[in-house]
């Protein structure tokens, strides 16, 4: 059977019937931007709380910083002899939350990916929409889990008691926390294998410890690296 369908001419048919240009879906979005994107952010809530270990262990991890934070840097002295410590602790402040937004979301569209895709070909929802209800499902935990660092370490340590300071301080935190999650979704999309974007991590996040002013002075820093500061 199978030599006497190589000899025959159905393949040259067969061939000849395939089409080799891409295929658009013509359908239009049969909702609007603004119920795509809430319908997206409630499924995005029922995944989180479908998953509640995922939620417990951020809270674990933001704890062990904390204490590890206050273990390390318990009563800082006001002298002299505490300004290396103040900069250590700031930079543990600054650089963690940064990098935990990073490992949390890296993941986050590499899992989805290949729904993603299917549900963006038959057109159901746009991906601004997609983008948008994500990053907005992520907010809670995003300013949750540098609240868990901060709060509990902050007096122990022995930074100014100020209402002021620590509020400042916790909103620089959440803006890293920020910043760090949207260059996580950034890898994660780049690269669709996870393991790959999981080696691709210390070759982009470190040279941003490095130029975040701790180590080198801006005025040090070469003008082409300002913009990876």
């Amino acid at each position: 059977l199978v030599e006497s369908y190589q000899k025959s001419n159905q393949i040259a048919i067969n061939k000849a019937n395939v089409t080799s240009d891409p295929i658009e879906n013509v359908h239009k979005y049969e909702v609007s931007w603004f119920t795509q994107f809430f319908l997206i952010l409630g499924r995005a809530f029922r995944d989180i709380g479908r998953n509640p270990i995922d939620l417990q262990m951020k809270v674990f991890e933001s704890a062990v910083y904390a204490a590890l934070a206050m273990i390390i840097f318990a009563n800082i002295p006001d002298d002299f002899t505490g300004i290396q410590a103040r900069y250590g602790i700031l930079f543990w402040y600054s650089g963690v939350p940064g990098f935990v937004g990073v490992q949390n979301s890296m993941a986050t569209f590499n899992m989805e990916r290949p729904v993603f895709i299917r549900e963006r070909l038959a057109k159901q929802y746009r991906t601004s929409a997609y983008f948008w209800a994500k990053s907005t499902s992520e907010i809670p935990m995003m300013i949750l889990m540098p609240i868990l660092i901060i709060l509990p370490s902050y007096y122990v340590v022995g930074l100014q008691p100020s209402f002021g300071k620590v509020a400042i301080l916790l909103a620089i935190t959440i803006l890293a926390f920020f910043a760090g999650t949207g260059y996580g979704l950034l890898i994660s999309t780049l690269f669709a294998k996870i393991e790959i974007a999981q080696a691709m991590v210390p070759v982009l996040i470190v040279p941003m410890f490095l130029l975040a002013g701790f180590f080198v002075k801006h005025d040090q820093i070469p003008v082409y690296l300002w913009p990876i500061e």
